[in-house]
């Protein structure tokens, strides 16, 4: 799933910034994370950004990993589409 958030990320090295953070939660009272932006680095690496404008890179083996990247994921579908349309 992290290699499909790296396909629908328009160009590397250029930030995609987010209106409005994207939140993560394991549980409708439980917030993991908010990521204001994603980025995928020449090297190929997936990157967040946090509240601080700190890059974070996304690895398969960190803890609730999968929140992260499906929400990720589900964000940046909905994005592409409303270019396009």
């Amino acid at each position: 799933m992290i290699e499909e958030c790296k396909k629908l990320v328009p160009e590397r090295d250029k930030p995609v910034l987010f209106e409005t953070p994207m939140i993560v939660k394991i549980s409708p009272h439980t917030e993991v994370m908010r990521a204001y932006g994603v980025l995928v680095t020449g090297q190929g690496e997936l990157k967040v950004m946090d509240i601080d404008h700190q890059w974070h890179i996304v690895l398969p083996n960190q803890l609730m990993i999968q929140f992260v990247v499906n929400t990720l994921y589900q964000l940046l579908k909905l994005m592409k589409h409303e270019t396009k349309v």
